[in-house]
């Protein structure tokens, strides 16, 4: 459903829901009529949100493509009487990967001289004013290159449509080693005032959020052997395959990082409430102890075929409720099979229908979306669903550029042919608003995001 329909049917209903309002006495058909219009309206209003959500991250990546678009000079060669054509005869496959072939053909070239395919590549960059500087030749350390315009943005573009937490979570950038950020943690408060009263002192509270991009690395190996009609290919390959695997591993670290080197030191988001617990001195595998987590619901088992429909209302209600709050629900598809849609079609009738809708699939009236870097399997004490905005409770800063390195000198290269590509981006991730724990009931604080985990037997 577009946009525009749905306000269309927004007005109709609220206009019939208007007619039932403004009578005098309502009869019983008419006041469940009324309740199943507001369901509707409430329904349409989380479609509209979303469809909101996703135009809001369409314009952003936008316009970080126009950002990143650079023209291409065309630089006659000093040593040839004819210039370069920038775009060259298109192979039979067009590019899967970038906006047009001639982008793709200009990365493909780039990483050619990167893999030390020919000197005839290399000329090809300096004739077309492709900033190509001198390489380390070893991928385990010395200076990379920071990658063309096209590939950074085909690179990023590819990132955000593998990965999820890029598109919920806050996302800011920095260019330095550190990215320090300011949260109100409490404001001023208001007091009543006799005429000659004193105004009570009171300060707004702020802490800081202190985020360190460490270095991820996605390595892979490329043929030397490949002309200029590859250079299409060899871009859509190489472009492919990095984003991939960053992206895979930027949702491992912020939905499962446990803070160890596996996640660079990254504490995700399922992981985060289990520090809680242990910070605040409690046992995780201790189900009394996870219940004093404010902003989280210990489920009825630690069986997917256990949950319930309560558990899943009460963990919806574990959320802060701050202006302007979206939230979303995050569970791995199997879970999701197991636990939501097990127990929407018990419900039957509209419940069952809503399970068949299709990819995004809503529950409880919103939106679910499929990781499939959280748990996939039922086990003791974990965390394998959450409700929340992530964009109020989480941070993603990312160190802007990425680089490439290549090694083409090592015997097993030599012999095959071959060069290995190392491609590196920057990038920490911090939950800063998940609740809290206390042993006390009124005591505890609700965050931006909560948790459903299992019990320990």
């Amino acid at each position: 459903m577009t946009m525009e329909e749905i306000i269309a049917m927004l007005g109709e209903l609220a206009a019939q829901l208007q007619v039932i309002l403004d009578a005098e006495a309502p009869t019983q058909a008419q006041l469940d009529q009324a309740d199943e219009l507001v369901k509707q309206i409430e329904k349409l209003e989380g479609d509209k949100k979303a469809i909101e959500k996703r135009i809001e991250i369409k314009a952003a990546n936008e316009a970080r493509l126009a950002s990143l678009k650079t023209p291409v000079p065309v630089i006659p060669s000093p040593t040839k009487t004819e210039t370069v054509n920038t775009v060259h005869a298109t192979p039979a496959r067009k590019s899967r990967v970038f906006e047009n072939n001639e982008a793709a053909y200009k990365a493909g070239r780039f990483f050619q001289a990167a893999l030390g395919n020919s000197g005839e590549a290399k000329q090809w960059c300096e004739s077309n004013g492709v900033d190509f500087k001198a390489l380390s030749s070893n991928v385990e350390g010395g200076a990379g290159l920071f990658v063309i315009p096209e590939v950074e943005t085909a690179i990023v573009r590819l990132v955000e449509e593998y990965g999820i937490i890029r598109n919920y979570a806050d996302v800011t950038s920095t260019t330095s080693d550190r990215k320090i950020k300011w949260k109100r943690a409490s404001g001023n408060t208001a007091y009543f005032l006799s005429e000659t009263g004193t105004p009570t002192s009171t300060d707004a509270q702020w802490q800081t959020i202190t985020l360190t991009p460490k270095i991820l690395g996605a390595l892979t190996k490329y043929s030397l052997i490949l002309d200029a009609d590859a250079s299409v290919n060899l871009a859509d390959e190489i472009t492919r395959e990095l984003a991939y695997a960053m992206a895979v591993k930027e949702d491992q670290c912020a939905f499962v990082g446990d803070g160890t080197s596996t996640y660079g030191g990254i504490v995700g988001l399922t992981y985060s409430f289990q520090k809680l617990v242990q910070d605040g001195g409690g046992t995780w595998t201790t189900d009394a102890d996870k219940a004093k987590l404010g902003s989280a619901v210990v489920a009825a088992g630690n069986a997917f075929s256990e949950v319930t429909m309560q558990n899943f209302i009460d963990v919806k209600n574990k959320i802060a409720r701050y202006p302007g709050i979206n939230p979303s629900w995050f569970i791995h598809d199997a879970a999701a099979a197991a636990t939501m849609e097990r127990l929407m079609y018990a419900l039957g009738g509209n419940a069952a229908i809503d399970a068949t809708n299709g990819v995004p699939q809503r529950f409880l009236g919103y939106p679910v979306v499929y990781v499939n870097a959280m748990p996939s399997t039922e086990a003791n004490s974990q965390v394998f669903a959450l409700f929340g905005d992530l964009s109020q409770s989480t941070l993603f800063c990312d160190r802007q550029g990425i680089e490439v390195a290549t090694n083409t000198q090592s015997e097993t290269n030599f012999l095959t042919r071959s060069a290995q590509v190392l491609g590196t981006e920057r990038f920490d991730f911090i939950v800063h608003d998940n609740g809290n724990y206390n042993a006390t009931a009124a005591n505890r604080t609700r965050g931006a995001v909560a948790a459903l985990i299992s019990t320990n037997a």
